[in-house]
C-alpha cells in the first residue's frame, strides 16, 4: 500500500488511488495531480477527457479540471509548467498536506488556495522577484 501510494503520489494519481482504494479524499489530495501531472495529463484534464471516477469526487473532479486550465495558463506566463509546479504547486501541496485545518477545506477553500497560490506566483513573476 506504501509504495503503491508514493508511486500514484509522485505520478499526480494520488486523488484516484484513495477515492477508488479508501472512499476518501481530503481536500489537499485533489492539489496532487496539479502539482505533479504532465502538460498532457492537466490538458486532458481540462478538457474532460481524463476518465472519472466514482461520483463522490465528481464536484471536485470539476473543479480540478478548471484549476488545471489555470495552471496550463499560469504556466506559459510563467515560464514553464516545470518551475511553476517546482515553485509554486509542490510547496502549496506540501503547506495543505501538513494543515489539518486545510485537509477539511471545501471545495471552495482548495479552489481559493489553489487560485491565490496561481496570483501570487504570477504577481511575483511580473514584478522580476520570481
Amino acid at each position: 500500500m506504501v509504495v503503491a501510494d508514493a508511486a500514484a503520489f509522485l505520478r499526480g494519481g494520488l486523488a484516484e488511488r484513495w477515492e477508488d482504494e479508501v472512499g476518501y479524499v481530503p481536500a489537499w489530495v485533489w492539489t496532487n495531480r496539479l502539482a505533479h501531472g504532465t502538460e498532457a495529463e492537466l490538458r486532458a484534464e481540462s478538457e474532460g477527457t481524463r476518465p472519472v471516477g466514482g461520483a463522490s469526487g465528481e464536484r471536485w473532479r470539476r473543479a480540478r479540471a478548471f484549476l488545471a486550465d489555470e495552471v496550463l495558463e499560469s504556466a506559459a506566463r510563467y515560464g514553464s509548467l516545470a518551475a511553476l509546479q517546482r515553485d509554486v504547486l509542490v510547496p502549496l501541496e506540501l503547506e495543505l498536506s501538513g494543515s489539518a485545518k486545510a485537509s477539511g477545506y471545501s471545495l471552495a477553500e482548495w479552489v481559493a488556495s489553489v487560485e491565490s497560490a496561481l496570483r501570487e506566483a504570477s504577481q511575483h513573476r511580473a514584478s522580476g522577484r520570481g
